[in-house]
């Protein structure tokens, strides 16, 4: 019975959340004289799946109630899991617990919707020059661990997220890939030989207020990569995976194979680009004037690069910066993001806008409403969730960081920061974040990153 009353005790404490628990039936097995501790029955699991990590990692429980549940029972509470930071944390449980996540990874992976994942926010530490913290924005809180990235002496920026990896360019223009949480990397050679060192040019390796921030000019190797995607893990599939970047001061698009290559494939194209993607097995690229080209990699010996549709140059009151989403109900999305310049705040998002792609008509429509989406943007790859399979996520709004790859110097740090509601066209900070400290992360900004199994 002292079980029993404590798992009414922990749904008690979930109540007085003010989280509704729905369907609930539990009862618990007796226990025998020298039997272990009893074990937890769901017999109906139509509830809140996110209710079922925090009710068992909950200090109420200790893992020795939860070892003896039996497999087929696990597989239906991880079954109803959607958020995959829950799923992951189920795994520190206990150790049967983790055993049954490593056998369910495969079964994970082949969901519909497994590439959209309400991603992490990784926000570096303004001290320590390799170490950067994790900020959960479902439970609006920092993660207890971090991460350490050992790659260079100085304060580094990373160039972008894709697939749960995230690059860096190195002094030689080399590129690193780095996968967090498994502190695995990957080396790419550079797509260029690097250019003669200026002997003039003085480095600023301070962080001090009112320094530059070590910034380097345009075209500086640490801004010579704008934006990357891979369409696939490079360690999970590496025979399929494309490593796709947009570099240099035009703003050109190069790939590589990393399995299959050992130099980098550049195309001619006819406008700069803003971002690629991966959609419906074709790779698309957003121009800076909102153009929608295709590219063909399938074959280095003969490029193809299609105009989709023209772009708009004409000067609409501010400054354009777009993205291409692949949606998560299967849309091609464009979001605009209008810049304006304060003397005082810096850099500030006045507003977005949303198009959606008509392959009938070719044109981009206006979408006045995402619904249940939410939108996550920054020098990222674009993300697409549904918010209504994760509790804590915001519906029909965009969560959007500090682009860095179009300021290089801004004294006030990266504060273009927030959460922006498509219906009221506000935005609102909405993380429990100090702004004090994005004044001192003029090199690295914050970046989101997709959680990832790992099956290697």
């Amino acid at each position: 019975m002292g079980v029993a009353h404590d798992c009414l005790g922990a749904v008690s404490v979930l109540k007085r959340q003010e989280i509704t628990l729905r369907c609930w039936n539990l009862s618990c097995s007796s226990v025998e004289d020298g039997e272990v501790a009893p074990v937890l029955w769901f017999s109906n699991l139509n509830f809140p799946s996110h209710l079922l990590a925090k009710l068992a990692i909950s200090s109420r429980f200790t893992c020795i109630y939860w070892a003896g549940s039996p497999k087929h029972l696990l597989d239906s509470i991880l079954d109803k899991l959607e958020s995959l930071i829950d799923y992951l944390q189920c795994g520190g449980v206990c150790m049967s617990w983790y055993y049954v996540i490593k056998e369910n990874q495969i079964k994970r992976i082949k969901r519909p919707n497994n590439n959209h994942h309400v991603p992490m926010l990784l926000i570096p530490i303004p001290e320590e020059k390799h170490l950067w913290t994790i900020y959960d924005i479902m439970n609006n809180k920092f993660l207890k661990s971090k991460l350490d990235f050992p790659y260079d002496k100085r304060f580094k920026r990373f160039c972008g997220s894709s697939g749960g990896w995230l690059m860096a360019v190195n002094d030689d223009y080399t590129l690193s890939l780095y996968k967090p949480y498994i502190n695995t990397s990957i080396q790419l050679p550079s797509i260029f030989s690097p250019p003669p060192i200026d002997e003039d040019l003085v480095y600023d390796d301070s962080e001090s207020e009112g320094s530059s921030g070590g910034y380097e000019p345009l075209g500086g190797h640490e801004y010579h990569i704008l934006k990357f995607t891979i369409t696939t893990d490079p360690l999970e599939n590496p025979n399929d995976c494309v490593v796709m970047v947009i570099h240099g001061e035009t703003y050109q698009f190069a790939f590589i194979r990393p399995a299959k290559d050992t130099t980098w494939t550049k195309f001619d194209v006819p406008a700069q680009l803003d971002e690629i993607l991966t959609y419906d097995n074709h790779i698309f690229g957003i121009t800076l004037s909102g153009g929608l080209l295709s590219f063909d990699v399938s074959n280095t010996c003969n490029l193809n690069v299609k105009i989709i549709t023209n772009g708009d140059s004409s000067w609409r009151g501010y400054y354009i910066k777009n993205y291409i989403v692949n949606s998560c109900r299967g849309d091609l999305l464009q979001v605009e993001r209008y810049l304006d310049w304060d003397n005082d705040e810096g850099r500030v998002t006045k507003k977005f806008k949303v198009l959606k792609f008509d392959f009938d008509t070719r044109m981009w429509i206006e979408n006045k409403c995402l619904g249940e989406e939410s939108l996550f943007l920054g020098d990222n790859s674009s993300i697409s969730i549904l918010a209504s399979n994760f509790v804590g996520c915001q519906p029909n709004s965009i969560y959007f960081t500090n682009d860095e790859d179009t300021v290089r110097i801004n004294v006030n740090g990266l504060t273009d920061v927030g959460v922006y509601n498509i219906e009221t066209r506000s935005s609102t900070l909405h993380f429990n974040i100090d702004l004090s400290c994005f004044a001192k992360m003029y090199k690295r900004a914050p970046i989101w990153v997709v959680p990832t199994l790992n099956l290697y």
